[in-house]
């Protein structure tokens, strides 16, 4: 789960700003030290408006857009989007899969080796050092990301019947058990070339939009678990 924080701030409610206005009036009309301590008089501060504040720029001076032109054409391949809250990079394989998050299979010592011995030797791939790999392996080598975390965010749990998979296709594992690891984009770009080589679809999604999606395709009781984990 690659995830960009919010850029800016979300909108306030009409209310939420007049609450603050009133609050700072509120406030001049506190405790009134001696001047002898060196506070100041309550009174003598001023509570501003956002007009207020917006009247006090430099002439010229333009605030940037909250929202961006990929925010009303529907572009979903770009960081520039969605500012105002979280976006995920989510990837579609094929129609199969559906919408999911960049995953990977698990590396396990193969029991098959010449030497026993020398199988048991060699780790199993760790769950993060799996989730540096799929950022690596997926999205390049210019995406910086901060691995916040080695616990997992989720994980879901599908049976080899509810796969598909018959009992002579496989009979040592009861099914498939996903792990989802939540890290964060810090800088850089991603690989575009790359990922569109990889996957059939893909983009920044928040979360309404991933778990509607995953809704549609797998189930309400999917689409809930994508909801509350994101």
């Amino acid at each position: 789960m690659i995830e960009r924080l919010p850029v800016v701030t979300l909108d306030e409610e009409k209310w939420e700003e007049e609450w603050e206005v009133l609050r700072g009036e509120m406030d001049r009309w506190g405790k009134v030290w001696p001047k002898e301590l060196g506070f100041g008089d309550p009174m003598d501060s001023v509570m501003l408006t956002k007009e207020q504040i917006m009247d006090m720029m430099p002439e010229g001076f333009t605030p940037m857009p909250r929202e961006t032109p990929a925010d009303h054409s529907g572009f979903l391949q770009t960081l520039d989007r969605k500012l105002k809250t979280r976006v995920y990079l989510s990837i579609r394989p094929n129609d199969t899969d559906g919408w999911m998050f960049p995953t990977m299979d698990l590396r396990v010592p193969s029991s098959s080796s010449a030497s026993a011995a020398a199988a048991s030797s060699k780790q199993e791939e760790t769950i993060g050092a799996c989730a540096r790999r799929v950022v690596l392996d997926m999205c390049g080598e210019e995406l910086d990301v901060t691995y916040i975390s080695n616990c997992p965010m989720g994980v879901t749990m599908e049976s080899n019947e509810e796969l598909g998979i018959t009992k002579e296709e496989d009979s040592e594992f009861f099914g498939v058990k996903t792990w989802f690891m939540r890290v964060q984009y810090s800088s850089g770009s991603l690989d575009e070339k790359r990922l569109g080589e990889t996957v059939g679809d893909w983009g920044w999604l928040d979360r309404g939009e991933m778990a509607e999606r995953v809704k549609e395709e797998k189930g309400e009781k999917v689409g809930s678990f994508y909801h509350y984990m994101l």
